[in-house]
């Protein structure tokens, strides 16, 4: 509730959304007193489909809400009900349509034949996912990206090992993937909102076949990845000096591993290695391991910026500037590379990193 200048306005909110919004706009909520509303009970469900059904003159079937009510569940159960009913509504108005109208004998609105059709509240979301998307006319790039899209963007996993949905930047993903991921979005499969995409319904985690195929054959490196997860807890200022030189070292031993150890590493411990980097807190031998851990997993440009970084120490420049020499010479781009030794030859140039005893260790990676 919100009182300003004798004004009372009334709001709801989804708990999940209340945090952004007091980050966002602190004054806004410190205006607000916040009142929370219990969870609605699965047995109340049926009043949620009914009332509005009865107000919008709709009629269900009879048995059809004793079905939603029933298979409704988890986490994101209203949102996949009304997503759910939504998909029926839509049922009913392309049947309308094709018949020109309602067809001679139909009684009901909504119903179990379309309910059944849409494989239920779960096979609803999976239903139309396959409806946006068939593998088998899509190219090998879109299937990679897609791939690429919601395993390494889109989906996190939990300290147990369990599957949850992720908010991740569109600009992030991969290019090939957009087109895709858009259709999901107009379906109201994924949620996209200021640049942000999200999936909309946890139950595409469990229902689509190929993302549910996708998940169990990245089970390796998802296990890698909470490894991965708990030693970047570990790469900051407030960490044991000897734990965060722990860790260090063995991020060093899985990115330089490769396969799904270095991928582990470049997907969960990336953004963690890229603060340390710049934490001017953390002693200069972290931060310049953070360097070398970061070529390996081909992480140009936290090195680019860092090398750039003009108040940060020079032996720290120097180890990012011999650090991109190292990921060009593991790189296959030979564009990548040509642009490398070019960058590095210009700050060579430069007084701020001329050293008799380093020039040697930065001279071109190619």
């Amino acid at each position: 509730m919100l009182f300003r200048s004798g004004l009372l306005v009334l709001a709801t909110m989804r708990t999940d959304f209340l945090a952004p919004l007091q980050t966002r706009w602190p004054a806004l909520t410190g205006l607000a007193k916040t009142l929370p509303l219990e969870p609605i009970e699965p047995a109340d469900f049926g009043v949620l489909i009914t009332g509005p059904a009865d107000r919008s003159k709709l009629t269900l079937e009879p048995g059809l809400k004793e079905r939603l009510v029933e298979e409704s569940g988890g986490r994101d159960a209203l949102p996949l009900l009304a997503f759910t009913l939504e998909k029926l509504w839509r049922a009913r108005q392309r049947r309308g349509v094709a018949a020109g109208g309602t067809r001679p004998g139909e009684q009901w609105d909504l119903t179990l034949d379309d309910y059944r059709h849409l494989g239920g509240v779960a096979g609803s979301v999976s239903t139309r996912a396959q409806e946006c998307w068939n593998p088998k006319t899509s190219s090998e790039a879109e299937h990679g990206a897609l791939r690429q899209a919601f395993l390494d963007h889109l989906v996190s996993v939990s300290a147990d090992g369990q599957e949850a949905k992720r908010a991740a930047r569109l600009e992030d993903l991969p290019p090939a993937s957009l087109a895709i991921v858009r259709r999901l979005v107009d379906d109201r499969l994924l949620v996209l909102k200021e640049g942000t995409v999200e999936i909309a319904h946890e139950a595409l985690l469990r229902t689509w076949e190929p993302l549910v195929r996708w998940i169990d054959e990245s089970k390796e490196e998802r296990l890698q990845g909470l490894r991965v997860k708990r030693l970047a807890a570990d790469l900051n200022g407030d960490a044991p000096e000897r734990a965060r030189r722990q860790a260090l070292e063995q991020l060093a031993a899985l990115a330089a591993a490769g396969g799904s150890e270095e991928r582990a590493v470049r997907k969960e411990g990336q953004e963690p290695l890229k603060r340390l980097l710049g934490d001017g807190a953390c002693p200069l031998p972290d931060r310049q391991d953070a360097a070398l851990v970061l070529a390996l997993i081909g992480a140009e440009q936290p090195l680019r910026d860092g090398l750039g970084d003009t108040e940060a120490p020079v032996a720290l420049r120097r180890r990012a500037a011999e650090s991109l020499g190292l990921l060009a010479k593991r790189s296959g781009d030979r564009d990548q590379r040509d642009r490398i030794a070019a960058e590095l030859e210009g700050w060579l140039r430069a007084e701020a990193l001329r050293s008799e005893e380093h020039t040697s260790e930065l001279q071109s990676p190619c």
